[in-house]
């Protein structure tokens, strides 16, 4: 606590420096328990990002996409909204892996994550969900949309030399994103 007056102060005044230590000591103790929890939440939600992304692309994981389709499952029933499910197949990687080694199979996922993430519209999510295998949420898509999309991806896998098979499939409310994931 820190207080300014020209005029010089009574004696008296230094009858009360116990209290103000006090508050003082209070006021410090507020604020190192409010920087601490500051810290563990920003901690807290860093580390639930690094769970929910694969270190290798920096696209969603499965956890991610798990986490992603059971908060938008409900609404999407709610709202009745346009979404497709896409699926990538990587059809070389163990090829790759077992030919020229590890590290260019990792070079080729990154490669496949950079083309995905390049192709899709701005909302769509895109995640590796394992091994060669992609998914990506064209959110608010039609099927005619998506068909349009998945054209253009596989039009720049195959510019940039990335074999794959891919399908897709509306989002229905009947069946979900479940449905629409194994009919893709």
């Amino acid at each position: 606590v820190c207080g300014f007056d020209p005029r010089t102060q009574p004696d008296s005044l230094h009858e009360h420096q116990p209290v103000l230590e006090l508050v003082a000591g209070m006021l410090s103790a507020v604020l190192d328990a409010d920087t601490i929890a500051t810290t563990s939440a920003r901690e807290l939600e860093l580390a639930r990002r690094a769970s929910q992304t694969d270190p290798l692309t920096a696209l969603h994981n499965r956890r991610g996409w798990d986490q992603y389709l059971l908060t938008e499952e409900q609404r999407y029933r709610r709202f009745g909204d346009q979404a497709c499910v896409i699926v990538i197949d990587l059809d070389q990687l163990k090829n790759v892996n077992d030919t020229h080694g590890h590290a260019a199979g990792d070079h080729l996922m990154r490669r496949t994550a950079r083309v995905l993430t390049a192709g899709v519209r701005t909302g769509d999510v895109v995640a590796r969900l394992g091994g060669d295998e992609f998914g990506i949420i064209a959110v608010g898509a039609s099927p005619a949309q998506t068909e349009d999309l998945v054209t253009r991806l596989e039009d720049a896998l195959q510019r940039a030399g990335i074999e794959a098979c891919v399908g897709y499939a509306p989002y229905l409310p009947a069946t979900g994103f479940p449905g629409a994931w194994d009919t893709a």
